[in-house]
């Protein structure tokens, strides 16, 4: 590809991404802050709530179905060495097969010390409370320092009607202090998430915002990129916590780089995740990435990054265009459906 034909296309690819327009490259967001007693910087979780190490745990990469492949005692030291390591946000779901049963095995004796967060899968407000009593007797605890609609499998089926009946039973509960903060998660139709974030009231949001325009299952539309644009956005202003998933792409970024683009650059492979969060990172408006982690040397190179210079740089906007461009012609990508 010409030189120039290539930034032409990578600029194409590079700002149809959520973010893209957002890090100012060459400057780290914010420039200085706060550390925890292991060095991961501090970002605060709402308004009212604590503040948290960057990196989070996400939950989907624990159970069998989803690919993990270690035994039940490997994946509680998973968890165990995660909050050695400094590691403070635990997301699950009742969706996510055994990963609430390992995190309350794992977690319990540290409880106090973590922030707890799973979701809510059913449509109906009625089945709400049932499901949260579940959960937490899943996890080992008593409360739950956050909950979520949860986007997939419930907000994409859900009207705004019925999210906004289920959102009113969580707040019941954070009225009685079961729960702390209440959620929404979007992987994708964002624009059915946009305007229950507008309603207000809620304390956080999780919405699928890595560099990769991907969730799971699905490549972003360039509409739908758009209204995460708009979540985003209408969430800083209101003060409402965000959470950003799906920062590797799930996967594209991480642990598939050479699966999905074998010819690219061994060395500019291995840059590929640390520049993902980074990417992330310059965001100001992010308060917390969750990332699924099956490995410690997958959890250890993303705490290194955190904790390390986070300035979003050329090179790292180059590396993540010059691949994208790759990734999105390879046949893995081309295969997957594009949302509408």
């Amino acid at each position: 590809m010409e030189r120039r034909d290539f930034f032409k296309k990578a600029g194409f690819a590079a700002g149809g991404f959520a973010l893209a327009s957002t890090p100012v490259i060459g400057k780290a967001a914010p420039t200085k802050t706060e550390t925890s007693p292991e060095g991961i910087p501090l970002r605060q979780f709402g308004k009212k709530g604590p503040k948290l190490p960057v990196i989070g745990f996400g939950g989907a990469s624990l159970p069998k179905k989803w690919g993990n492949p270690f035994s039940w005692e490997d994946r509680i030291k998973n968890l165990q060495a995660a909050y050695r390591k400094g590691i403070r946000y635990y997301d699950t779901s009742p969706d996510y097969g055994e990963s609430s049963d390992l995190m309350g095995e794992a977690l319990e004796k540290v409880r106090k010390n973590i922030f707890l967060v799973t979701k809510v899968d059913h449509i109906t407000a009625d089945k709400t409370r049932g499901e949260v009593e579940s959960e937490l007797k899943r996890l080992r605890t008593d409360h739950l320092d956050g909950i979520m609609i949860h986007g997939s499998p419930a907000l994409e089926r859900m009207t705004f009607e019925q999210a906004l009946k289920v959102r009113d039973v969580l707040f019941k509960l954070r009225d009685e202090k079961v729960v702390k903060q209440v959620g929404i998660s979007a992987h994708s139709y964002y624009e059915k998430a946009l305007p229950v974030i507008a309603e207000g009231g809620l304390d956080f949001c999780m919405l699928a915002c890595g560099y990769f325009p991907r969730a799971d299952y699905m490549r972003h539309s360039a509409r739908q990129l758009e209204y995460c644009r708009a979540c985003i956005a209408k969430a800083h202003q209101q003060e409402t916590t965000v959470v950003a998933m799906k920062v590797m792409g799930a996967g594209t970024l991480s642990r598939d780089v050479k699966k999905i683009v074998p010819a690219f650059p061994d060395a500019a492979s291995k840059e590929v995740p640390h520049a993902a969060v980074r990417y992330c990172l310059a965001d100001p408006r992010i308060s917390m990435l969750c990332i699924g982690m099956h490995e410690q040397r997958n959890m250890d190179d993303n705490i290194a990054t955190a904790k390390g210079d986070t300035t979003y740089t050329l090179e790292d906007r180059r590396i993540l265009a010059e691949y994208s461009v790759q990734a999105l012609e390879s046949e893995p990508i081309k295969k997957l459906r594009e949302d509408a």
